[in-house]
């Protein structure tokens, strides 16, 4: 007997919520709060930098998560073999994400880096397999894309890391060599890696276009490469260019860099005087 019953259950006619829906809201709030704490309370975050015990404890969070979605599903009976496989892009971020965050290394995050900016598309277009806060996959779905883009920056910005932006090209060689593989997988077994869901984006009619699951196979993958090569090259500009660390040597080191830039409450705190003398 599952002790747990309806809270593991995976059984879409019993868990089933509206898309873009009350709960899809709540999750999305909480994670872009999480996110944007990094760039805020700056000052913590690098006091908890000084330990490893956060990292070890994100890491080892993440782990227990990736284990028990198959484990869940696995009890339920509606998973095969096919399904272990980790090629989904936010599949193999996840496990990346899970060995730097207990075990950093400048080259491996220096070539998955850019890869974590099209992680932001599950919280965009959410799944077809829509859960409510009643259930564990609703909590695995936003808690595990949350610690993928929350894990890289962290480790990023708070100097557990060095990103070089000379791998790109290395990148861009591997990210294609790893769509390709997957295209031939897909069309062996019938699978849609690389895409949103196990099957694609598979909304009603209203929303064909995003209906990855019905797509001509070439055209699905040609679209897919197209979209990562964008983020991957957009993503490393924006971050050489524009987004340097905020702390070095596991935030024991102020970035210089940041000496004469406001923080987002100075500016808002100066926006609002300037407002009020305006309306003196």
């Amino acid at each position: 007997m599952n002790l747990f019953s309806g809270f593991t259950d995976s059984d879409l006619k019993e868990v089933v919520s509206p898309l873009f829906g009350v709960n899809y809201w709540i999750g999305l709030s909480i994670s872009v709060c999480l996110i944007a704490s990094l760039f805020i309370f700056k000052g913590f975050y690098a006091q908890v930098s000084r330990y490893n015990v956060f990292r070890y404890s994100l890491g080892s969070l993440q782990l227990i998560l990736y284990f028990l979605y198959f484990y869940f599903h696995e009890m339920n009976g509606d998973i095969n073999w096919k399904d272990y496989m980790p090629f989904h892009l936010c599949s193999l971020l996840d496990l990346v994400s899970i060995f730097l965050l207990i075990c950093p290394s400048d080259k491996l995050f220096s070539l998955t880096f850019p890869l974590v900016g099209p992680v932001v598309l599950p919280f965009l277009f959410p799944d077809k397999h829509v859960y409510g806060p009643d259930n564990f996959f609703y909590y695995h779905y936003y808690l595990n894309h949350l610690i993928i883009f929350f894990g890289f920056f962290y480790l990023y910005t708070y100097g557990h890391v060095k990103f070089n932006s000379l791998y790109l090209r290395q990148i861009c060689t591997f990210m294609t060599g790893f769509a390709l593989f997957v295209f031939v997988f897909n069309i062996t077994f019938g699978t849609n890696y690389l895409f949103i869901g196990s099957a694609g984006f598979t909304f009603t009619d209203k929303y064909w276009l995003l209906s990855t699951g019905h797509w001509n196979p070439v055209f699905r993958f040609i679209f897919m490469w197209s979209v990562g090569m964008m983020f991957i090259l957009i993503f490393n500009f924006l971050i050489k260019k524009y987004f340097p660390p905020f702390y070095f040597n596991s935030g024991s080191e102020v970035n210089k860099y940041y000496d004469n830039k406001l923080s987002l409450f100075s500016k808002i705190k100066n926006r609002l005087k300037k407002t009020n003398k305006l309306g003196a």
